[in-house]
Order: C-alpha cells, then sequence, then structure tokens
C-alpha cells in the first residue's frame, strides 16, 4: 500500500525546509511519495534536499483546498496524508497511519 504525502506550501520557506527535510526523513523505508504544492503566485519553492521521493508542482488555482486537492489528483497513492508546511511528522507517525490502514 503506498502512501502520499501532500504538503501544500506559500511563502514559508524556513519552516517548511524543516517540514519537508523531517518527512523525508520519515518516508526512507516506506512506499511512499511526497508531493509538494506551491501555492504562491510570488515565489519558488526550492526544496532543501533532492529525492527522488519528492515532487513538486505549481497550483493552477489558488489557496489551500485547490493546493490539497491538485496535490491529490496528482498522487499515486492509495492511502492520502495531508500536512501543513508547518507540522513536523516522524517515522513513528507513518508506521502508525500505515499500520491503522492495513488493520481497517
Amino acid at each position: 500500500m503506498k502512501l502520499s504525502i501532500i504538503i501544500p506550501t506559500k511563502d514559508r520557506r524556513e519552516v517548511f525546509n524543516l517540514t519537508i527535510a523531517n518527512a523525508i526523513k520519515a518516508i526512507e523505508e516506506v512506499d511512499a511519495e511526497i508531493i509538494v504544492v506551491n501555492d504562491s503566485k510570488t515565489a519558488m519553492v526550492q526544496l532543501p534536499e533532492v529525492s527522488s521521493k519528492v515532487i513538486l508542482l505549481n497550483n493552477p488555482k489558488s489557496g489551500v483546498a485547490a493546493a490539497r486537492n491538485f496535490g491529490a489528483a496528482n498522487s499515486n497513492g492509495e492511502v492520502l496524508l495531508f500536512v501543513d508546511d508547518d507540522i513536523l511528522i516522524g517515522k513513528d507517525n507513518i508506521k502508525a497511519i500505515m499500520e491503522a490502514h492495513q488493520q481497517f
């Protein structure tokens, strides 16, 4: 079962860098992808780390809900996890989410 983590972001580079770094570490041993959706019309998102598991998209519309929907539409996972750009997740979080979905 594949996990897609969708992270919309807009003009919050410092906190986003910490969020994406934690997310990349959290999925190291999991079949997962991270979809970052840039919701800014004025700034480009710079990824602090290069990972083949991270996809960067620009939101063609506007707003966080549209960004989440755009990320979901471009995901490949059976399980979707929506995370704001200021939320830190770890391996234990991912393990618990995947175990819950496998159990139910």
